[in-house]
């Protein structure tokens, strides 16, 4: 089949998204479809691949660190795309922008259009809003639910989101289908952990308000020296979480450290350095970055909540909390007890086996040719 992702955010962003985008593109190529990728010009760069297509965006800027890119003619030009490669199905992966102009040409192309909700997008906004955020989250859930009545079918990452759509009355087809894992986490072997005198906890996720991690770092408060937390990623607020940590939290930066946008080869290292991956979002579809953890065989304990809540199991692969005393207690019962622990990192590599991306891809497949 010839397949366009159509997408706003990607590359020089990184996050669930763009490795779900990755990795489902990189195997569906690799069993012999073609699949392009439209996103936007953040750069302005020559594109080297042949396999991504950038929007013309005349205006770019960067707002606290982050390219902004803003297009015009989206339509006209998303037209002139989809009568050049002649796609049999337009996979769109956000509702806004993009998503509305690869809408309105594939509604008048009679193409089929795909939707993965990939957010939750009107909590999300409660976030950003400065004021108002009742309307503001009143106003984008309408909106994305009007454009979810006008695609083909929509891909809900997990059963929570699916009956989420349920409940809005959205009559769309949904399929609940998981994003698979990028080979570099996913390693074939679990090697045991190696009991040590420092046990190291990890996160990974944008550093942005949805993804709470204060919360992570007034965990630490209340463990002792023997606890180390590694936080790994990128966003708006890296120099305020430093602060928070170092300045308010009173902790030493032996105790926290922060890695700002390594290589995914590398965060694939820092899975299976960890002891166990910690987990404060209450927003996430799926929760990716917990399987990419369970995939080195790190055990995870997360704060409840939906798409979190469907792949850690309590006392399997993790626990799942709802208040900072109870993470902390959670650690340190895990810390404590090495038979415990074995057993969750046993039960978080046998998680990870079913977020393979050879069979998320062949079940992508088996709804694209359906709508076909």
């Amino acid at each position: 089949m010839k397949i366009l992702f159509v997408t706003n955010n990607y590359k020089p962003y990184s996050g669930g998204v763009v490795s779900s985008i990755d990795a489902f593109c990189n195997e569906l190529r690799s069993q012999g479809h073609v699949v392009k990728i439209v996103t936007l010009d953040f750069t302005g760069s020559p594109e080297n691949d042949q396999n991504i297509i950038k929007i013309v965006c005349p205006f770019r800027f960067f707002y606290k660190h982050n390219p902004i890119a803003i297009p015009l003619f989206m339509q006209l030009q998303l037209r002139k795309i989809i009568k050049l490669y002649k796609p049999d199905i337009v996979h769109t992966h956000h509702p806004f922008l993009l998503g509305v102009a690869a809408q309105n040409v594939c509604l008048q192309q009679g193409i089929p259009l795909i939707f993965t909700y990939h957010s939750q997008y009107g909590l999300y906004a409660t976030h950003y809003a400065p004021f108002f955020k009742k309307i503001v989250r009143f106003c984008v859930e309408k909106k994305v639910k009007k454009f979810c009545e006008k695609v083909t079918a929509i891909i809900a990452p997990s059963q929570s989101i699916a009956h989420y759509l349920k409940k809005q009355k959205i009559k769309t087809p949904c399929y609940t289908l998981a994003s698979g894992l990028l080979p570099c986490f996913f390693h074939k072997k679990r090697e045991q952990k190696k009991s040590k005198k420092v046990f190291n906890l990890l996160t990974v996720g944008r550093f942005v308000t949805e993804k709470n991690i204060p919360f992570l770092l007034d965990v630490m408060k209340h463990l002792d020296e023997r606890f180390v937390l590694t936080l790994i990623g990128f966003g708006a607020y890296y120099q305020e979480l430093q602060k928070y940590a170092y300045q308010i939290c009173k902790l030493s930066t032996a105790q926290v450290q922060f890695i700002e946008k390594p290589a995914q080869t590398l965060i694939a290292q820092w899975y299976k350095k960890a002891d166990l991956f910690v987990f404060a979002s209450t927003s996430e579809t799926q929760g990716l970055v917990c399987v990419e953890s369970m995939a080195a065989g790190t055990p995870v304990i997360a704060v409840k909540g939906p798409g979190v809540k469907e792949c850690v199991k309590n006392d399997s692969n993790g626990y799942l909390v709802k208040t900072r005393k109870q993470m902390v207690q959670k650690i340190k019962e895990v810390a404590n007890n090495a038979s415990l622990h074995e057993k969750l990192c046993k039960g978080a590599w046998k998680t990870a086996k079913e977020y393979s991306i050879k069979k998320s891809t062949q079940k992508l497949i088996a709804v694209y040719e359906e709508i076909v």
